[in-house]
């Protein structure tokens, strides 16, 4: 199952995460010090999620495997920045 992964900046250097499936909210959590470290908890789940499309404040950087989410949470924190600064420009 592919989820979507929200992350959104609460005020700077605090962080929250929902993971939700069709709309619905499946599970959530907030402060977080990083982009990353919001990544590495929301990913850190068993069951039949396989992977996440994962979007910062509301801008989707892309879909990852889970295990890419644990051991790239750095790098795809990166472009999830990157993503949402070119968006506004």
């Amino acid at each position: 199952m592919i989820v979507t992964l929200g992350i959104f900046q609460m005020q700077p250097g605090l962080y929250e995460y929902q993971v939700a499936c069709n709309g619905q909210e499946l599970f959530s959590d907030a402060g977080y010090e990083s982009i990353e470290s919001a990544i590495r908890a929301a990913s850190d789940v068993t069951g039949p999620i396989t992977a996440m499309e994962v979007a910062y404040k509301g801008i989707v950087g892309g879909t990852f495997p889970l295990h890419r989410l644990r051991t790239d949470a750095s790098a795809i924190a990166k472009h999830l920045v990157a993503t949402m600064a070119s968006v506004l420009d």
